[in-house]
C-alpha cells in the first residue's frame, strides 16, 4: 500500500487521469484505489499517462543501478581518503551511514554488504573495523 498524501500532486493527478478520473474530480474511493496499489503499479500508470509504455521495470532498474553506482563511488571516496589527509574514523563512518540512508541499498549486493557491516559497529573499534571491511568489499 502507498500513502497518497506523500505522492506529489502532479504525479497523483497523472495516476488518477490514467485511471479515467478527470482532473479535480477524484473522490475518496479513487484515492483509496490508488492507496491499494504498489509503488510500481503507481509508477507504471504515471509513465503510461505520460506516453512511456512498457518500460517501467527497465526504468526502475536503471534508476536503482545508477543511484547504487553513485552511492558506491561516494563511499569509495569516503573510505579511501587522500594520502596525508587527516582521518577521523567516526566522521567517515557517519558519512558512510548517511550515504546508505539517502537511498538505501536498492537491492545492490555491495551496498547490502556495506549496510550490514555498519550495523555491526556499536563502538569506536567496531566502526573502525567496519570501515576496514567496507574498504575490503569495495577493493
Amino acid at each position: 500500500m502507498i500513502d497518497v498524501n506523500e505522492i506529489p500532486d502532479q504525479v497523483l493527478t497523472d495516476i488518477l487521469q490514467n485511471m479515467g478520473v478527470e482532473d479535480g474530480d477524484a473522490d475518496q474511493k479513487d484515492l483509496e484505489t490508488v492507496s491499494e496499489m504498489s509503488a510500481g503499479e503507481c509508477f507504471d500508470r504515471y509513465l503510461i499517462w505520460n506516453g512511456i509504455c512498457g518500460y517501467t521495470g527497465q526504468i526502475l532498474e536503471a534508476i536503482d543501478g545508477l543511484r547504487a553506482a553513485d552511492s558506491i563511488q561516494e563511499i569509495q571516496e569516503l573510505v579511501n581518503p587522500a594520502d596525508g589527509a587527516e582521518v577521523n574514523a567516526d566522521e567517515i563512518f557517519t558519512d558512510v551511514i548517511n550515504v546508505i540512508d539517502h537511498h538505501g541499498h536498492m537491492g545492490n549486493e555491495t551496498l547490502k554488504t556495506i549496510a550490514y557491516a555498519t550495523r555491526l559497529a556499536t563502538n569506536p573499534t567496531g566502526r573502525a573495523l567496519a570501515l576496514l571491511k567496507i574498504r575490503e568489499v569495495l577493493g
